[in-house]
């Protein structure tokens, strides 16, 4: 079918550090399937192997847009959970990189930097929410008892992380207030 020539011309284009182009056909692969109303476990795959190259090429929100779908096309699947959870952590961890360094100078921060600042930790919040439902989810779901409890310590690292922000939050709040 077109959808397989399409994904073995991404694999292909991987083969070749293309992964721009990698995209592309995974994506035409992808809305392709949809119109050819292919079989669901299909479509799944082709969403699956979209989700990983947008990961790779570093756009986690278009990945985190795909992944909602993914897990509303099978929301038994841990996997699907798993790597929902992976990203929004992984995201997480970058807005917190760089909300600590303006935090680190907090004292010389204008009112208007403390208010961007406070915006940042409450999408951090946001984002530490949803890791940790996605965690929660893969913690019920997981047959395996090993890798259930990995599943609640991560979500338990993240209330944890919650808890951090939250503070940070009423730092800043206060910091305002004193300006």
């Amino acid at each position: 079918s077109l959808t397989d020539l399409l994904t073995i011309k991404a694999e292909i284009a991987k083969l070749n550090d293309d992964f721009g182009k990698a995209e592309e056909y995974l994506k035409q692969a992808y809305e392709t399937a949809i119109i050819n109303k292919e079989d669901p476990k299909k479509l799944t795959f082709h969403m699956a192997s979209l989700f990983d190259i947008l990961f790779t090429n570093g756009k986690k929100n278009e990945a985190l847009d795909l992944s909602e779908k993914l897990i509303e096309s099978d929301p038994e699947n841990v996997l699907l959970y798993s790597n929902a959870g992976a990203l929004y952590q992984n995201i997480l961890i970058d807005e917190q990189t760089k909300a600590s360094k303006s935090l680190a100078r907090i004292h010389s921060l204008n009112e208007q930097e403390l208010e961007e600042l406070k915006l940042i930790y409450q999408n951090c919040l946001e984002l530490a929410q949803k890791a940790r439902e996605n965690f929660l989810m893969c913690n019920q779901l997981e047959l395996d008892e090993v890798q259930s409890e990995l599943f609640y310590n991560e979500a338990k690292k993240l209330k944890i992380t919650k808890n951090d922000l939250k503070s940070y939050i009423r730092k800043i709040d206060k910091k305002i207030d004193e300006l």
